[in-house]
């Protein structure tokens, strides 16, 4: 091989190496489920318990899973679905969220 393929061949590794390194290891610098990063999908949180008080008192309970299909870890569902299924459901007065390991919350839908 001639030494000048053989550096451009060396080099080309090299950066690529250095960049299958470098992008995970800086996602590492985000908390949770950075993009690109080791932790992507390594970490597991669970779908929040949503409830949804209806006009006329009732409560539905665990409506969460009624609107997710494939549960991702990087979505995060307590702060996303609560505004959508306030859109989506005309009889819905007040959404309530308890996100796993957070302070429980609600959301009067208008």
């Amino acid at each position: 091989m001639r030494p000048l393929l053989s550096k451009a061949v060396f080099g080309f590794c090299l950066v690529w190496l250095a960049i299958q390194i470098g992008v995970p290891t800086y996602g590492l610098q985000d908390p949770g489920n950075a993009r690109f990063s080791w932790g992507m999908y390594a970490t597991y949180h669970p779908i929040p318990k949503i409830d949804v008080e209806n006009a006329d008192g009732s409560i539905e309970r665990d409506v969460a899973l009624k609107f997710i299909a494939v549960a991702r870890n990087e979505v995060d569902y307590a702060r996303l679905l609560p505004p959508h299924i306030c859109r989506v459901r005309p009889g819905a007065r007040r959404i309530l969220v308890q996100p796993w390991g957070q302070e429980d919350w609600s959301l009067a839908c208008r």
